[in-house]
Formats: structure tokens, C-alpha cells, sequence
């Protein structure tokens, strides 16, 4: 079999092991595999990491993330990776990563991520929805009835 986006890329027909020996964090906690077919894993504590078929890259705290616990991941329909940590959202374009901020006075721990067919960011928090509108959330689901913590979308 040979991946069309890839062609140098052969895949026998097996499982091929990879693990903290190879460079990946030996505490993922999600995982994503984007357009580009490359695999990226949240850990607790080692940040995000980026395995192109190839090799492994890490990104921390160093290289822009707001917390080196990644929670969740999604990519947009433009192919950005949206990134929920422990202590806020980061964006990241391919280059660099950018900060997304809770309003102020709300706990900053992305709990969900979503991304919809129409192009909105959906972040489920520990204070309810929120919707990242021109870079910064917005809630949208308000905790009226007492704290919403929201987990999936």
C-alpha cells in the first residue's frame, strides 16, 4: 500500500512500535493524525510532539505552548493545530505557536476542542463553551445553573 499524499511513504501492512525509546513522551494523553498524515501526541508533562514518519520533534513551553500538560488537539479545515493545555489554547500555523486567552477571572483549562463544518473553534472549559472568535474566547454557554465543566463535543 502507498499513501497518495506521500508517495516515498510505504506502509507493509504491519504495525511499527514506537515509543518513549523513539522520542515519543511515554504519557500521551491525546493524539492526532493531521492532513499531512504526520502524528502528533499530548503528553502530561513533555509538551506536544510531531512524528513526520520520519523523526521526532518536541515543542514545550520554550517553543510557545502555554502549558507543557496537553489536554486536547484538533486541526481546522485550514490545517491549523488547535491545542487545549492544562493552562490555555494555542494555535499553531506550521511555524509558530500563538496564545489564545480565557476571559479574565476564568480557569484556563481546555477540557474539549471542536471544530465545526461552518470554520468555528468550539473550547469546552471548566466555566462552560466557548467559542474562539478573532483570536480570543468568547463564552457562549453560560454557567447559569451553577459550574459546567465541559469534557466532550
Amino acid at each position: 500500500m502507498t499513501d497518495t499524499r506521500h508517495p516515498q511513504r510505504r506502509y507493509p501492512g504491519h504495525w511499527r512500535r514506537l515509543d518513549h525509546q523513539h522520542g515519543l513522551s511515554h504519557d500521551c494523553r491525546c493524539a492526532l493524525v493531521d492532513r499531512e498524515n504526520r502524528l502528533w501526541a499530548g503528553s502530561r508533562r513533555m509538551g506536544l510532539t510531531c512524528y513526520d514518519g520520519t523523526e521526532f520533534r518536541n515543542y514545550t513551553v520554550a517553543d510557545g505552548l502555554p502549558d507543557n500538560y496537553v489536554r486536547r488537539l484538533c486541526e481546522d479545515a485550514h490545517g491549523v493545530l488547535w491545542v487545549g493545555t492544562h493552562h490555555g489554547l494555542a494555535s499553531f500555523d506550521g511555524d509558530r505557536f500563538t496564545t489564545h486567552r480565557f476571559p479574565r477571572d476564568h480557569p484556563n483549562s481546555v477540557r474539549a476542542l471542536l471544530a465545526t463544518a461552518d470554520g468555528r473553534l468550539l473550547v469546552g472549559g471548566q466555566r462552560g463553551l466557548y467559542e474562539c472568535r478573532d483570536g480570543a474566547l468568547v463564552q457562549i454557554a453560560h454557567e447559569d445553573t451553577g459550574p459546567v465543566s465541559v469534557r466532550a463535543l
